[in-house]
């Protein structure tokens, strides 16, 4: 599978197809890309809602973003397909780096143990201001 970053305009990633008229893609394996650790009716019922992402947003320049401002923690999940784009984005530009042990959907398949890496982080984040 291709990340979306190195497709460009004219050739969008092998996992998406691009509605030109209207600029946006589909997702054609939410199942593989977004959802591989869910169970089969779970997984298809979140690919049901998953809706069309905007063309602009996969190839804009990037103006602004928190993490050059902003302590950040970034989490992702280990069996995400895109494990080493993430954990290589992660380790150029946040603060903290954590790791679920999840797909790309940790808060549908580990609803619980996200939330509580989420606690634990504002916690922390809440103890460094005071």
């Amino acid at each position: 599978m291709q990340w979306p970053s190195v497709a460009s305009a004219s050739e969008p990633a092998d996992w998406m197809r691009e509605n030109k008229t209207l600029g946006y893609y589909d997702m054609m394996s939410p199942r593989e890309i977004f959802y591989s650790d869910l169970e089969a009716e779970a997984a298809a019922a979140a690919a049901a809602d998953l809706g069309p992402q905007s063309v602009p947003s996969c190839s804009q320049t990037l103006t602004q973003a928190a993490w050059r401002t902003t302590v950040t923690t970034h989490i992702y999940g280990t069996r995400d397909p895109f494990v080493e784009v993430y954990r290589s984005f992660a380790e150029r530009r946040a603060d903290k780096v954590r790791t679920i042990d999840s797909g790309h959907s940790a808060f549908l398949s580990r609803p619980a143990e996200l939330a509580a890496m989420l606690r634990e982080e504002l916690h922390e984040a809440a103890s460094e201001t005071t």
